[in-house]
């Protein structure tokens, strides 16, 4: 379908432009989604949107956005960039985001303040805010590293079904060579590839034409000499017959 093809046409267009691999890139996710953690949790944050509904709202949306943007190259397949991450990078990257699901957790966990005093006035019964808040720590804790593992172990699965194809890392810096040398808009295009094609096709033609023959009791290929002014610097070419070369010609 024609309308299917356009579309096809502006996702390859967005995935290869520069401000989507941004916004995929771990030097950008990573950090995003720490901060997001962090700044959610241990300040004021939680007070504010329990008093606000629409800072509720955009929590969540703040909270979808990021992690889609986090998880997208890590355990995704749809709008993938290309080359895809090594898996290797990928289990790094799942690591790294193991330390802020622990800091807020094990905080809350221990913390003697509390930082939402507006969910305790919501109801009269159960434990105390702060007691809740330090048992929401455990379960932060204890439950944002078991999702990241569960993650880790559907990468592993992808890894090794396809451990025949996986190469590493070089793909993947193969891409980054690529694109700083061609630019992010031929993402895809293998410089090794594409020169070794130029210097086969040069070699046919070479092949193909190759040095002109002499004839035979015809015209003879015309040859060129330099002549010169009398000065003795050379000023041009004058070409004539083909014959052995005389003194003046030396």
């Amino acid at each position: 379908m024609p309308g299917g093809a356009g579309v096809a046409a502006a996702v390859d267009r967005m995935r290869a432009s520069r401000v989507f691999r941004i916004l995929v890139s771990a030097r950008f996710t990573v950090p995003l989604y720490s901060g997001v953690l962090l700044l959610t949790h241990l300040t004021g944050f939680q007070q504010a949107m329990a008093t606000h509904m629409w800072i509720h709202d955009g929590e969540l949306v703040l909270y979808l956005v990021t992690g889609y943007l986090l998880l997208l190259p890590l355990a995704g397949d749809e709008l993938a960039v290309a080359p895809e991450w090594p898996y290797a990078l990928r289990f790094v990257v799942l690591a790294v985001c193991v330390g802020p699901d622990t800091l807020v957790g094990v905080t809350l966990m221990m913390s003697s303040t509390v930082l939402a005093p507006a969910y305790a006035g919501s109801r009269d019964w159960g434990p105390s805010a702060l007691a809740d808040q330090n048992l929401a720590g455990i379960i932060m804790w204890l439950g944002g590293d078991g999702l990241m593992m569960l993650i880790m172990i559907a990468v592993a699965g992808q890894w090794i079904r396809t451990a025949d194809r996986d190469v590493g890392l070089g793909p993947w810096l193969d891409g980054i060579r690529d694109r700083a040398v061609l630019g992010a808009a031929t993402a895809g295009t293998d410089i090794d590839r594409e020169q070794a094609a130029l210097d086969a096709y040069n070699a046919r033609l070479a092949q193909m034409n190759g040095p002109p023959p002499r004839s035979r009791g015809g015209a003879r290929p015309t040859s060129y000499t330099r002549t010169a002014d009398p000065g003795g610097t050379p000023t041009g070419v004058t070409p004539h017959a083909d014959r052995p070369p005389s003194r003046e010609d030396q």
